[in-house]
This record gives structure tokens, sequence and C-alpha cells, in this order.
């Protein structure tokens, strides 16, 4: 390990000597950074050594295969069958159909009935708070007689 050590140092030291003593060296250290000119890139993957070994090579085309051919595109599938049903504004296209019907001659009193129609609050998930306060309100507006209690 010592003499590996040894050898790479002296190979830089000679290098730099190169480099300050040989005008050839010296211009190749300007141009390229290396006394010896111009050297070829290598460029390496790390990857994984059960990835590379010659007995898993078939699993792992097939494993790329499937992941090419039917994961990426299903995943594709199904964002675009997911967003075909909003607008560009991520409005269900279902709430601006009912909007469009219901506020060409209704009253102003009755907007927030048409709001709470929207697809996007019937997919909303009910919390247990949400059902204790809504049960409030629903007393409330029995009492103030303005829903009619069912039998």
């Amino acid at each position: 390990e010592e003499q590996a050590y040894a050898e790479m140092m002296f190979m830089k030291i000679s290098k730099a000597s190169d480099a300050l003593t040989d005008p050839v060296a010296k211009e190749n250290w300007i141009k390229y950074g290396n006394p010896d000119g111009k050297q070829p890139m290598e460029l390496s993957i790390g990857l994984p050594n059960f990835l590379m070994l010659k007995e898993n090579q078939n699993l792992v085309l097939v494993l790329y295969l499937i992941g090419l051919v039917v994961v990426i595109p299903s995943v594709v599938a199904l964002y675009y069958s997911n967003s075909k049903q909003y607008s560009d504004k991520l409005i269900l296209n279902e709430s601006f159909q009912i909007y469009g019907y219901l506020l060409k001659n209704t009253p102003i009193k009755h907007i927030p009935e048409i709001l709470a129609l929207s697809a996007e609050f019937r997919k909303m998930p009910l919390r247990p708070e949400d059902e204790k306060i809504l049960a409030k309100m629903k007393k409330m507006l029995i009492a103030q007689e303005l829903i009619v209690k069912k039998p």
C-alpha cells in the first residue's frame, strides 16, 4: 500500500516537473489541464453488482421491459383518464354542466344550494367533527322550521 502511494506521488511530482520545465507539457497543461495532453473522458454508472451479473441479465431485461411497456403507459393512461374529468381551472366538468343549467334563471338566494351541488363537494369525505356540526345545524334548521323533520 505504501509502495502504491509512493508510486502515485512520484508520478504526480514527475508530471508537475514536466509541466514546469518542458514547453510542450506546459502548453498541454494550460490547454487540457494535464501535461500529457488531452485525456479520454471516462464515464461510469454506479449500479448494484447483482444487476451486472450474467445470470441476472434476463431477469433485469424482463423487469425493464415490463416497466417500460406496462407500468409507464399505465400510469400515463390513469393520469389522462383522471385529468379528462377536469377543466383548465381544475373544476370538474360535471360541475360546469350543473352550474350552466341552474344559474340561468336562478334567484341569488339559491346560489349556495347550487354550489353545494358541485361534484367536488360530493366527493369530500366527512370527518367526525363535521358530522357533529352538521347534526347541530340540522337541529337548528328543524327548530326554525326551515326544513321538515323526516318521520
